[in-house]
């Protein structure tokens, strides 16, 4: 078993709109966790969690509120953009647990879970983007 902090999130229920701490949307898992963790506070962005571009463009609305930078590869507490198809629409948080990345996100039907990369991409997840909040 893990000691780790993701098991503070992990389990908790999606529910679109919230940010902790009984339930988490994937940017309000990410809100969260910038907060507790960092001290940083990122901004809501509301979405209608049925419609695919309302999610995209909210996403895309806040990666542009935050002054993020892209890094090549993959580092504890950086964020991910993510898709089932080509176009960003999920996000979720690198966190290195040994030697082994994984992501935290929270994904409708799931809740808030731990995927390592492998079993991401097994669930037809497709990293875009990785960034990480430039302070």
């Amino acid at each position: 078993m893990i000691d780790h902090w993701v098991l503070d999130y992990l389990g908790r229920p999606w529910e679109p709109g919230k940010d902790g701490p009984c339930a988490y949307d994937c940017w309000g898992l990410v809100r969260a966790v910038f907060r507790e963790r960092h001290g940083i506070f990122l901004p809501v962005i509301p979405a209608d969690t049925d419609s695919i571009r309302s999610i995209k463009n909210a996403v895309s609305e806040g990666m542009m509120m935050v002054s993020w930078e892209r890094i090549e590869k993959h580092e504890d507490g950086a964020v991910l953009l993510m898709s089932h198809g080509r176009i960003p629409h999920h996000i979720g948080i690198a966190v290195e647990i040994g030697e082994k990345p994984m992501v935290l996100h929270s994904v409708e039907g799931c809740g808030v879970i731990l995927q390592d990369m492998m079993s991401l991409k097994l669930h037809g997840w497709h990293v875009r983007e990785i960034c990480r909040v430039v302070i």
